[in-house]
């Protein structure tokens, strides 16, 4: 699993205003979970990777629930991106230094993509350390191995994961396979399991039509579960009885005039098999009663918090309860 690895202390995006001189610089760091704080509040990046930033590519980014674009948009485009709501990942190329600096839509800078085998640890360290004394309020990011990177730095460590979206004969002369639907679901799933802090689509702009239509489909998901990730909350024991199943839980943590009472929370289950699973789960203090919010049906857990599912190859299961926290997040109205 590739991912855009952020590190935390690494704090090193700036933007310069391209246009409007009354726009405020952005400040992008990371909270004890990973996740990233734009201004003060909560930004679970949704992202593309794009070619070119025009109408037509608006009104997809719009169409698929998305909120932050890398790559092929200009560096008098700044503006516009910020005009429709989004955020950018930006080279940390001298050309994008000058003209990005201290603009509002930059929630951090891409240092290196894939840097092993072809780029000196000691020459990006450089790098890093140069942008970090330019810009203290951003963080820098490496397109690297999630599991390394939180080997080195704990669990904690915010990682936004690429997605593969790409593949077919005119994809690098065929070595690509085009996933189906339902593995773009898993790999979303999966990146959520193992805590991504983001979600980043490498697209070559798919041209399988059934593919990309689906993805829209699958980030309004995603967004319904945003609040329940990036809330205040704790991270719960859950398991499975097979090896094939991936479990996360995470329960929301109540609001403070509540009375420790209205607890909500979001479990995500997940067969990395080609083949049919049946299976117990189990959450620590699961309550009696799930919704499984994009199947429209309840489970019921016994009293230590077990249930029985059944997967379908590369399936996935979602449950949540309680209402999602009221949060307010970044670049929302």
């Amino acid at each position: 699993m590739k991912a855009l690895v952020f590190a935390r202390l690494i704090l090193a995006f700036i933007f310069v205003v391209t246009q409007s001189a009354a726009l405020a610089d952005s400040r992008v760091v990371f909270d004890t979970n990973g996740i990233a704080q734009v201004d003060g509040k909560p930004f679970f990046p949704v992202g593309v990777f794009t070619y070119e930033m025009n109408p037509e590519v608006l009104a997809e980014l719009r169409e698929l629930r998305c909120n932050t674009v890398l790559n092929g948009f200009a560096t008098n485009q700044l503006d516009l991106i910020q005009q429709h709501g989004l955020m950018a990942v930006c080279f940390a190329d001298p050309p994008w230094i000058q003209a990005a600096q201290h603009h509002p839509a930059l929630l951090g800078w891409y240092l290196a993509d894939e840097p092993e085998g072809r780029l000196k640890p000691e020459d990006l360290r450089k790098r890093y350390s140069e942008l970090k004394a330019r810009d203290p309020n951003h963080p820098i990011g490496l397109c690297h191995t999630v599991y390394e990177a939180r080997r080195v730095h704990g669990k904690n460590w915010p990682q936004w994961t690429y997605i593969q979206t790409f593949g077919g004969s005119e994809t690098d002369n065929g070595i690509w396979a085009v996933p189906l639907p339902h593995e773009v679901r898993f790999m979303v799933y999966q990146a959520l399991v193992h805590r991504a802090t983001g979600l980043l689509y490498f697209s070559y702009w798919p041209r399988q039509p059934r593919l990309w239509q689906s993805i829209s489909t699958l980030n309004r998901e995603v967004q319904q579960l945003v609040p329940r990730l990036v809330a205040s909350g704790r991270e719960l024991t859950a398991s499975a009885g097979t090896n094939q199943i991936q479990v996360r839980a995470r329960v929301n943590l109540p609001p403070s005039n509540s009375g420790g009472t209205n607890s909500s929370g979001v479990i995500i289950a997940i067969n990395t098999a080609p083949r049919f699973v049946q299976t117990e789960v189990a959450a620590d203090c699961a309550p009696s009663q799930l919704d499984a919010p994009f199947e429209n049906r309840t489970v019921h857990c016994d009293k230590k918090g077990r249930w029985r599912e059944r997967f379908e190859p590369y399936g996935v299961h979602v449950y949540t309860w309680g209402t999602p926290p009221e949060i307010s997040l970044a670049r929302e109205n």
